[in-house]
């Protein structure tokens, strides 16, 4: 079984609203003024799948292409474990199994 990741995130151009409220909200803490957080939604996804399938999921079911961008590849993949800019920390935060968001319902 190959294990998938799929990273979707706001267009250039659109605004990154989940992005800017935890700037707030970290801000309102006292933990960090002046940061910069860019939020990516990420899928892992295992299967047999091959690139045009989940290239299919990510188009079809994942992402907006109108708003959003998406990329794929291999967990563990340079393309998806870099961060986007010299500076930057790439931080991913996965949910507790079987932890539930009302809100994304």
């Amino acid at each position: 079984m190959t294990l998938w990741e799929i990273d979707v995130e706001p267009r250039e151009g659109q605004p990154d609203l989940v992005g800017r409220g935890v700037c707030a909200e970290a801000a309102d803490l006292g933990l960090a003024k002046g940061i910069d957080v860019r939020f990516v939604r990420g899928y892992l996804i295992q299967g047999a799948f091959d690139r045009d399938q989940i290239a299919q999921f990510t188009r079809e079911l994942l992402a907006d292409s109108v708003i959003e961008t998406a990329k794929f590849d291999l967990v563990g993949a340079d393309s998806l474990s870099t961060p986007p800019a010299e500076g930057w920390t790439l931080v991913n935060i996965l949910a507790k199994p079987g932890v539930m968001d009302p809100v994304e319902d």
